[in-house]
């Protein structure tokens, strides 16, 4: 690669950590040399003490658009450095068409086929060049249900998603405590119900001679205060209460710095099963379905390096008023349509558009699977560890957004999860 095409790229990237971040950081005797266009850093740094498992010393790229980036982001070595070469040709020929998440996620969406249930996912992740070390999490024995529910690409997609927006919010988290090392902790309880706030304490695990107390620093800005609600009662008069999991700063993403909530910022990568190409929001009555989705994106990026959580919100009933319930073979029409035959549902469907939401169970199989299926018939239901039909309601009308934006304010709460019971839960 010419020097030239390197320098335009490293002109272009933007540091991932700015200087007030690194002032916290070396603190807490938490700061290390730049090696190899990485920096080291604790996970006690930006995560609460009750939601990971141990103690990492984690590498954070220095630079956003990088060759490390693409690294952090689960890519071999040779992988990483034919995309970034991509990366920065696609650069220097069209800069304001260059996206590097877009690049990764290309690259994976090219790679000939997919896998599926009892395919050869770990020929394919090869194929794709992904790291060993992903492999590993994804192809865990306790990982099987992952493999029903979503195939190698769709997951991997989720994995660099997931990562790159963990990379983007990173300071923030790093600045604002309330978003990091004092965010709240839930636990679940066997039966999936939420359970009580662990204690995660102000103070951030010690570290060299660190005390967790910051002093005061000339011209250093918090972050935005309005990251993190207070916990939310377990019932909000008026109101029924909705859950979504995954990572962290996906969901942290719907609170904006003016104080407004911005729901858009939670949709959906089409196709999903209500919607072949329109992306919406997917929300969960069941808690236990929630913590199952944060348990698994903990998997697919490390929930010991990339923070996971659990998105609780309290919806007024007015809001749910214009729903409809998608069941037997009305559900089994519309999420073939969607997952197999990439098209809107049948004409005879049509009035689905009339309604704002659109409430049924989510789909056990994945799309790669589904594309050998005869018919809608051989679509499944997913049920739970209880027997219990795992449900969704679904919208992607841009009046529910606005309205959700309008009437759930202080009725949101984004907690960090606690991991070991997470991880306990999968395998039961």
């Amino acid at each position: 690669m010419s020097t030239s095409v390197v320098s335009l790229a490293s002109t272009a990237s933007s540091k991932i950590l700015s200087e007030d971040s690194i002032l916290i950081l070396r603190f807490r005797n938490d700061d290390s040399p730049i090696k190899h266009g990485f920096r080291s850093i604790s996970n006690t740094s930006y995560m609460s003490e009750a939601s990971f498992d141990s103690q990492e010393t984690v590498e954070i790229p220095e630079y956003l658009e990088s060759l490390e980036t693409f690294k952090f982001l689960e890519f071999n070595e040779a992988t990483a450095q034919a995309l970034w070469h991509l990366y920065c040709e696609m650069l220097r020929d069209d800069p304001d068409r260059c996206d590097l998440l877009k690049t990764a996620k290309s690259h994976i969406r090219s790679r000939p086929g997919d896998a599926g249930q009892g395919d050869d996912w770990v020929g394919h992740m090869d194929r794709v060049g992904l790291t060993k070390s992903y492999q590993a999490r994804i192809m865990a024995p306790e990982a099987q249900e992952m493999r029903e529910v979503a195939s190698a690409n769709e997951w991997a997609i989720q994995m660099v998603t997931m990562r790159f927006e963990f990379l983007q919010s990173l300071d923030d988290i790093i600045k604002t405590p309330s978003r990091g090392v004092e965010r709240p902790v839930r636990r679940i309880t066997p039966s999936g119900d939420l359970g009580k706030i662990a204690e995660a304490g102000p103070e951030i695990p010690e570290r060299g001679s660190s005390k967790g107390k910051l002093p005061p620093m000339k011209n250093f800005q918090a972050g935005p205060s309005t990251a993190v609600k207070p916990p939310l009662p377990e019932q909000v008069e008026g109101c029924r209460m909705f859950y979504k999991g995954g990572a962290l700063a996906r969901l942290q993403s719907v609170f904006q710095p003016d104080g407004t909530l911005h729901f858009g910022k939670l949709r959906s990568t089409p196709p999903t099963d209500f919607s072949w190409q329109t992306g919406g929001l997917s929300l969960t009555k069941q808690a236990e379905v929630a913590w199952k989705y944060a348990q698994w994106a903990a998997r697919i990026v490390d929930g010991t390096v990339v923070p996971i959580g659990i998105l609780q919100v309290a919806i007024p009933i007015p809001l749910l008023a214009s729903s409809y319930e998608l069941i037997g073979n009305d559900w089994r029409r519309c999420v073939w349509a969607a997952l197999y035959q990439e098209r809107p549902p049948p004409k005879d469907m049509a009035h689905l558009n009339e309604f704002q939401w659109i409430v049924g169970p989510l789909c056990k199989q994945n799309q790669h699977n589904i594309a050998r299926m005869r018919d809608e018939s051989e679509l499944e239901v997913w049920r739970l560890n209880s027997g219990q039909v795992a449900h969704q309601l679904y919208t992607c009308t841009p009046q529910m957004f606005e309205l959700l934006d309008e009437h759930c304010r202080e009725k949101v709460c984004v907690y960090s999860i606690a991991l070991r019971v997470a991880n306990r839960l999968g395998e039961e």
